[in-house]
């Protein structure tokens, strides 16, 4: 039989535990401008090169988000992750993007 100490010593731990998890909650996804830097590039540069390689924000395929990495990464951007303490590329079905795969190097 647990004691009320030990039942509140494991509340609280996972209450701790729980809210590490949950500290970006509050603030929105970055945009995907905000994931690609290029020296010297204004935003505004960093939104058209997006568009031109393909990127629309509504909703899209994996196929599509890979061909938009490749060529943001061939115009010279490199990818940024985590932003604002987000992570993508800690999900497994962004491991395999090419902007992914380009932070192990």
């Amino acid at each position: 039989m647990q004691s009320a100490g030990t039942t509140l010593t494991c509340t609280v731990a996972l209450a701790i535990s729980a809210g590490c998890g949950l500290q970006n909650i509050d603030k929105p996804s970055p945009s995907e401008y905000e994931r690609w830097s290029k020296s010297g590039t204004p935003t505004p540069q960093t939104k058209q090169d997006l568009k031109v390689c393909g990127y629309r924000d509504a909703t899209w395929t994996i196929e599509q988000q890979i061909s938009v990495d490749k060529c943001m990464l061939g115009k010279g951007y490199s990818f940024i992750d985590p932003v604002r303490g987000m992570s993508q590329c800690d999900y497994k079905p962004y491991q395999i993007l090419p902007s992914c795969q380009s932070l192990d190097k």
